[in-house]
């Protein structure tokens, strides 16, 4: 900080500065630490305001479960990296703060010490809220788990089901088919009899399996 200027480090442009100078907010770079507290508290309010966002959408989803698809995991795994960046960046942060409430990096004012016991605060709620939406992302994530599960074992049931059904035909139809003494096998009608037969024992498996709940 000097006079005039403000000299920042930062691997790329940065939204937050920029967004200060465009604002033209009445900032003195004379008052140093008062200004450095002025962009950290910039930067609190972003991370805050975006995490905020992930939350929205993670609540958002807990809302729409039942209509569980890829594209939704794959929104939920980039939310869960995202937040997880966010809590690492938050971390330093927090450190910084502290450090600089030490004293022993930059003088501070009576008025500067509240401001940063405010930041900290900030910083602090921020955290705990990225860490909530992390815990509410793999608790949903483990509810897509045991929706996912309960789809594949009722097709299983379903497919188990309708072979059972479709198998019982086939082998009344593979046991006539042999050329051996059967029942019926001179009666006239028997052809019709053992439709009936078949029909039967399919219809009794249908309403076992329905009361069974696998169809």
């Amino acid at each position: 900080l000097t006079d005039t200027y403000i000299i920042v480090i930062c691997p790329q442009k940065s939204k937050i500065i920029e967004g200060i100078i465009e604002s033209k907010s009445k900032l003195a770079t004379t008052q140093k630490s008062k200004l450095l507290l002025y962009i950290l508290l910039k930067i609190t309010q972003d991370f805050t305001t975006k995490i905020k966002q992930v939350r929205n959408a993670v609540i958002a989803q807990e809302q729409q479960m039942q209509a569980v698809t890829n594209k939704a995991i794959v929104v939920l795994t980039k939310n869960e990296e995202i937040l997880n960046q966010y809590l690492f960046s938050l971390v330093p942060l927090r450190n910084v703060l502290e450090a600089i409430f030490s004293g022993r990096y930059i003088s501070l004012y009576e008025k500067d010490y509240d401001l940063l016991q405010d930041l900290m605060i900030a910083v602090k709620q921020s955290e705990d809220l990225c860490s909530i939406s992390v815990k509410s992302i793999r608790s949903l994530r483990d509810s897509y788990q045991i929706l996912f599960t309960n789809d594949v074992n009722k097709t299983i049931k379903l497919l188990t089901a309708i072979t059972i059904i479709f198998t019982i035909p086939t082998i009344i139809a593979s046991i006539y088919g042999m050329n051996v003494k059967l029942p019926f096998a001179t009666n006239p009608h028997a052809f019709l009899i053992l439709i009936n037969i078949t029909i039967v024992i399919s219809l009794i498996s249908v309403f076992i399996f329905a009361r069974k709940k696998w169809l």
